[in-house]
């Protein structure tokens, strides 16, 4: 309870006398940006989930393969040998992975987490 004398002016008068319809607006502002937030969590995870079931995990292999960091990554912790042409390059990246055709990458489960783990193993090692 507060006693309002005659010294209390207009504006703070205002405010503390309507300061629980303020807090009641803010309070419903926060309910629906929240409610908004939960609406877009499960369209955001489909797209995600969606992108992965897609990806071209082949291509992405073949992309790094040819990335300059990937090779020295190979060469310097994943014992290759010689990095100096792509036919080398292919040929371990399919050693290391266990497969004999990197469009395995995109039909076998485990050839592709084969691959996410190399390929986090090599963003770690490049601090990405």
């Amino acid at each position: 309870m507060a006693q309002l004398t005659v010294e209390c002016g207009y504006v703070d008068r205002d405010f503390l006398l309507h300061a629980h319809d303020d807090l009641r607006f803010l309070l419903g502002l926060l309910q629906d940006a929240f409610a908004e937030i939960r609406r877009w969590k499960p369209r955001r995870q489909l797209r995600a989930e969606y992108a992965r079931k897609n990806a071209n995990y082949a291509a992405e292999c073949a992309m790094r393969s040819n990335d300059q960091m990937f090779r020295r990554f190979l060469l310097e912790k994943k014992g290759a040998t010689e990095v100096s042409d792509a036919v080398r390059v292919d040929s371990h990246v399919r050693y290391l992975l266990k497969i004999d055709s990197r469009n395995e990458l995109n039909t076998d489960a485990g050839a592709r987490n084969r691959w996410l783990e190399l390929r986090a193993e090599f963003d770690a090692w490049t601090g990405r």
